[in-house]
């Protein structure tokens, strides 16, 4: 009988420490970039653009790039985000078979996010309102090249 109690509790300890170091703490970006992102618009002349990651496990984050140069890496409840000169831009990711494109207008601010389909991972974008509503529930990732 203490023998099977012993290897329950083994059990459970194993399972443990396995969960937990599936589970990592993910970076978060420096105030400067938090305030910014938190701004209603961009600054003037310049766009923003945000990569939300809303319906990926945390425990695999993913490595984004603006316009094949890496950006950097979101994770569940997390986003990056970019102040760029308007244009156009690219988001893919490593996950993701298609990067999408888009142009970015001044004064403008853009919203995606990573979209697990059936079959398939892919780069979305959301509409402003959802974006926002995202952002006060996320957290900017501090694994992001534009956070210096």
């Amino acid at each position: 009988m203490k023998q099977l109690n012993f290897y329950k509790i083994s059990t459970l300890i194993c399972i443990t420490l396995v969960l937990s170091s599936c589970a990592r703490d993910f970076p978060v970006a420096t105030q400067k970039l938090y305030n910014a992102a938190n701004q209603a618009y961009p600054p003037s002349g310049k766009s923003n653009i945000y990569l939300f990651s809303t319906d990926l496990s945390s425990r695999f984050p993913v490595t984004a790039s603006l316009n094949a140069k890496n950006w950097g890496q979101v994770s569940k409840n997390h986003y990056l985000f970019a102040t760029v000169e308007p244009g156009r831009y690219n988001i893919s990711t490593d996950l993701a078979i298609q990067p999408i494109s888009f142009v970015a207008a001044v004064n403008q601010s853009y919203y995606f996010d990573i979209d697990k389909g059936i079959f398939s991972i892919s780069v979305q974008r959301i509409e402003e309102s959802v974006g926002r509503k995202y952002l006060k529930k996320s957290l900017p990732s501090g694994i992001n090249v534009f956070d210096q």
